[in-house]
């Protein structure tokens, strides 16, 4: 039998300093495919996308106003967290993706 996938909105928020975490629950498998940050004032600013604690996306100081788009294929087990963090500038985030059904996962 064909694995489960689900369509997924992981996280999505809007702040001018934050961190948001996404946990893989158990028997599933993630992979982030698409990552939407927008800025919104220019200041001394970062977003950070990690995922188990590895950095994917990282981007400095960002220009106002400005729209960054990410194809992405970082994969999360079971357990593991997706987490973006927002220092600094008002910034919002969509991280989207899919959500698999993982028989072998334990």
């Amino acid at each position: 039998m064909a694995a489960r996938i689900y369509t997924e909105r992981f996280l999505h928020g809007r702040a001018t300093s934050a961190t948001a975490t996404y946990v893989v629950p158990a028997a599933m498998r993630a992979v982030a495919r698409a990552l939407v940050v927008q800025t919104f004032v220019t200041a001394p600013n970062s977003v950070l996308l990690s995922v188990d604690g590895n950095p994917v996306i990282y981007i400095a100081s960002p220009p106002a106003p400005h729209t960054y788009l990410y194809d992405l294929r970082a994969v999360a087990y079971a357990g593991e967290s997706m987490v973006i963090g927002v220092e600094g500038g008002d910034a919002s985030w969509h991280l989207s993706g899919f959500l698999f059904a993982d028989p072998g996962a334990g």
